[in-house]
């Protein structure tokens, strides 16, 4: 991939999706391995510029900490019920908790489970996996569809093979505005990277405030519309990212030393 059309500024705000983004999508979520490699150039990034980098996922908080670690970067979670970010005291957002409508999404689910659909419980949300039984995507669908008009304080999430039943008032795109207006981010230029519908949101809304939206190609993005072709491309993208900014902090130290060098000459 010609990484060069790809160039971004220095004070640009890198939002960074995961799943399908910068790693590869598992079968099912407790499947999913970061590299050591990709770990180290995310911290690299925050560590040069901390207010550059914020991760936005639909993982909860301490899952997307859980596959980061050791590293803690700030975060835009359980697609932005979850905020750790500069300038915040609290991570929650105070949205509702999925776990009162547990026994009833659990009644709805159960026939699903045995036909082989798996169910991930979030804080505040619940996800229906069925990569491992696509056959069962149009009724998970339509039944949760249904469950969700019933109790109209939550929606559908549609993803890859996964349909995630969250609060109506949670999304990306919800939690990626807020972010371009709260100190210290408000000014930035923020720069999404990300791979399915949740993230094509966050997208538009970047988009709309002069951002840049690159998108990665997969199950939701043809790669005739995408600016990377696979996860393995956003890495190798973000390391070319962490060299320039080394030799651009070498550049610096050089011309600081000349400079020093001169007026001990005088």
């Amino acid at each position: 991939m010609d990484l060069r059309p790809l160039k971004t500024a220095r004070d640009d705000l890198l939002l960074l999706d995961l799943d399908g983004t910068v790693i590869d999508i598992a079968p099912l979520p407790g499947e999913v391995w970061v590299d050591g490699s990709l770990k180290s150039v995310l911290h690299e990034l925050f560590m040069r510029d901390p207010l550059g980098l914020v991760i936005v996922t639909g993982r909860s908080l301490s899952d997307a900490d859980r596959l980061l670690t050791p590293i803690r970067l700030p975060a835009i979670a359980s697609h932005g019920a979850e905020v750790r970010v500069a300038g915040t005291a609290a991570a929650s957002t105070g949205a509702l908790s999925i776990r009162y409508l547990k026994p009833a999404l659990e009644a709805v689910l159960n026939p699903f489970i045995t036909c082989g659909a798996i169910v991930e419980w979030k804080p505040y949300s619940s996800a229906v996996h069925v990569r491992t039984a696509p056959e069962l995507a149009g009724p998970v669908l339509e039944a949760l569809r249904a469950f969700v008009e019933r109790n109209r304080s939550y929606r559908v999430q549609p993803g890859p093979y996964v349909f995630e039943v969250l609060p109506a008032g949670v999304a990306k795109a919800t939690a990626v505005s807020r972010l371009m207006q709260h100190l210290p981010y408000a000014g930035r230029r923020p720069v999404f990277i990300g791979d399915d519908c949740a993230d094509h949101d966050a997208m538009r809304e970047v988009e709309r405030v002069g951002g840049t939206a690159l998108k990665v190609a997969g199950e939701y993005f043809p790669i005739s519309d995408s600016h990377f072709a696979s996860t393995a491309d956003v890495r190798a993208w973000l390391m070319s990212r962490a060299r320039e900014r080394r030799q651009e902090l070498r550049r610096i130290a050089r011309v600081a030393s000349a400079s020093r060098r001169q007026e001990n000459f005088r």
